[in-house]
């Protein structure tokens, strides 16, 4: 058993038994396996090879985004930017730990039995601590910096007196001190097997929880918030490393990649972080997110001829890490390499409506297709437009669906499609929307529209029938202007989709064709005007010759002018009567008359006249047919 006695001259009591009752390691937590290596595990995204010949111990500055790395043999220290490049090469006889805090960097020296202090912004020496002993571990805890000595005893530092305060074992049963760890109040000593949680906020530390751990010089890390210390095996084993709760030592959780880990640390966000030299990569770091996978990042080279991992520290209050890298073959190398943690993973999928638009109260098919596969066994959450939940609710495959039925009434439908963010995976929002309708529209057209044709001309008009589900009959239709409806025909269309009726045009008429629906498709029509021209024809009479095609009158006869134009009860003709003077012709008279009209008066002998009748349609007593004008008639008078 491990009892520590103060024995400067402010010792006044026994410390508490530390390390005293061996629990065995074990509990409810689970053991997190370390990854499996794929094409596509992510490497460090740098490298940059270090002017040190052994590797010792690095701690990062995040003010200054500093990296001080000590070699352990060559009394050098080494300080870099995040990148690996050297900033300075600092003298120091000899460097065992390394501590930031504030604007400082402590070394523990332990050829000069002293703590030495850096100004982290100007890199020069502040000042020096001597001890009593050779400091070793340092960590900062209760407003003291607190170091391991000699072989394992613990002392403290208190910066504002400048004096080191000693603790030392009583009896002489003694297991050496190999890590510290600091939070706020809290001091976490590890020793052979062994860790506890001290409070130091007293002049003594005051052990209030100690624990029996498996493995020898164990390593520990405190969460950021102090809520769990990480206990990491050192030496060959296959021991996993475990988190256990400040408070009272119990294991939450367990994390095993394999022999020889270097190092653990813990990001804000819970996430643990391990240097494992012997992974399958072989060599990288390993990050547990929290209820996530874990996630590998490799060397900078992969597999590369003696790289190995000795040691890393996370970017302060980032997930990066900075690792130091040994081959230690031939001559040996030594680089930092930057990891950066893998982001987490981006789904992508969709999902879809079996078509658009759907029939009220149809059943259909909801489809759901992920192209990545870490959705697989993920909770889903698929919500219709009106509120209810449909579907799985986990995820059962990459590509799934299920069978839902459209509502009653016409409107639009749409799903909405959530994978919640975890640990691994961003969250995966995706949505479908489609129109629900009485019936599918139905494609229906008809030929020739907006034409004018001659009075007497027979049309063919078509109509063409799109896809239907069922009914396959079309019905065409006419009425002219001044009469009824009447059907030209009824029936199947072709293998075209086309169906076809003449007709004899008289008079304006609107051709319609019309098609009742069936089961998915709507009822459906369609409607064409086409014009008709007049029949339009005028007579002359009382002349005594004609020469081609102009009548000759004596000067004393009155030509007799008659137009036949299709009937209608109340139609008159549009006549107008010109002479040719000047070298043109120019009107003598026009406007609207009966159908017989007698030209009356004194004539002039030698005058050219033309005459010509026309029906204007809205104006000559109806609009039963298109405007039409007539052939000019031709006369002249003689003695």
């Amino acid at each position: 058993m491990i009892n520590f006695a103060f024995s400067s001259p402010y010792a006044a009591r026994v410390l508490k038994a530390f390390l005293a009752v061996a629990v065995a390691l074990g509990g409810t937590a689970a053991v997190l396996p370390a990854p499996a290596v794929s094409a596509a595990t992510p490497k460090a995204s740098s490298s940059k090879v270090l002017p040190i010949g052994a590797f010792n111990e690095i701690v990062a500055d995040g003010a200054h985004k500093h990296l001080f790395i000590s070699d352990r043999t060559d009394g050098k220290l080494l300080v870099t930017d995040y990148a690996g490049a050297t900033v300075a090469l600092l003298d120091v006889p000899s460097s065992a730990g390394l501590l930031v805090n504030g604007d400082r960097l402590y070394v523990a020296a332990p050829a000069s039995s002293a703590i030495i202090a850096y100004d982290t912004a100007t890199l020069a020496p502040v000042t020096s601590y001597l001890l009593d002993g050779k400091p070793d571990r340092l960590a900062y805890a209760g407003g003291k910096i607190w170091f391991s000595y000699g072989a394992g005893d613990l002392g403290s530092l208190n910066l504002a007196a400048s004096e080191a305060v000693y603790f030392t074992s009583e009896n002489g049963n003694w297991s050496s001190i190999s890590d510290l760890s600091g939070n706020n109040s809290r001091l976490v000593i590890a020793g052979s097997g062994e860790v506890a949680v001290a409070d130091v906020t007293g002049e003594t530390p005051d052990v209030l929880v100690e624990k029996a751990v498996a493995g020898q010089k164990v390593r520990t890390a405190l969460t950021p918030d102090g809520t769990g210390v990480l206990v990491q095996p050192s030496g060959f084993s296959v021991l996993p490393t475990v988190q256990l709760r400040t408070s009272d030592l119990t294991e939450t959780a367990s994390y095993d990649v394999g022999s020889l880990p270097k190092g653990v640390a813990a990001t804000a966000d819970g996430t643990v972080v391990i240097g494992d030299p012997y992974g399958p990569d072989p060599s990288g770091i390993d990050y547990f997110p929290v209820g996530g996978t874990v996630r590998r990042v490799g060397l900078y080279n992969g597999f590369y001829g003696g790289d190995q991992l000795a040691g890393f520290a996370l970017e302060p209050g980032g997930s990066r890490a900075f690792g130091v890298v040994e081959n230690l073959v031939g001559t040996p190398v030594i680089s930092l390499q930057v990891f950066d943690q893998p982001a987490k993973t981006t789904l992508t999928g969709s999902i879809t409506i079996e078509s658009n638009p759907l029939l009220v109260n149809a059943s259909f098919v909801v489809e759901v297709g992920f192209s990545t596969v870490a959705a697989i066994g993920r909770p889903v959450e698929i919500i219709r437009s009106d509120g209810v939940r449909v579907g799985p609710t986990t995820v059962p495959d990459g590509v799934f669906s299920f069978t839902d039925k459209a509502p009653a009434t016409a409107g639009t439908l749409s799903y909405r499609l959530t994978i919640p963010a975890d640990a691994d995976i961003n969250a995966f929002t995706a949505t479908a929307t489609s129109s629900v309708i009485t019936g599918y529209p139905t494609t229906l057209t008809l030929t020739p529209k907006g034409t004018t044709y001659n009075f007497g001309t027979t049309v063919t008009f078509t109509a063409h029938l799109g896809s239907t589900y069922t009914n396959r009959t079309v019905s065409l239709y006419a009425a002219s202007f001044d009469q009824g409806k009447r059907l030209l025909v009824t029936k199947k269309v072709d293998a075209k989709g086309n169906v076809t009726a003449p007709l004899r045009l008289t008079r304006n008429t609107v051709v319609s064709a019309v098609f009742t629906g069936d089961t998915w498709f709507k009822p459906a029509s369609v409607a064409v005007t086409v014009y008709t021209r007049a029949s339009v024809s005028t007579a002359v009479t009382k002349y005594y010759k004609k020469s081609g095609s102009t009548y000759i009158f004596h000067k004393k006869s009155n030509p007799v002018l008659t137009t036949t134009m299709t009937s209608s009860a109340k139609r008159k003709q549009y006549l107008t009567v010109e002479y040719y003077s000047g070298g043109k012709w120019r009107v003598a008279k026009a406007g609207y008359f009966g159908m017989s009209v007698t030209f009356n008066g004194t004539h002039k002998v030698g005058v050219k006249y033309r005459v010509r009748a026309a029906y204007i349609s809205g104006k000559s007593g109806d609009t039963i047919n298109a405007t039409t004008y007539g052939a000019y008639r031709y006369f002249t008078f003689t003695k």
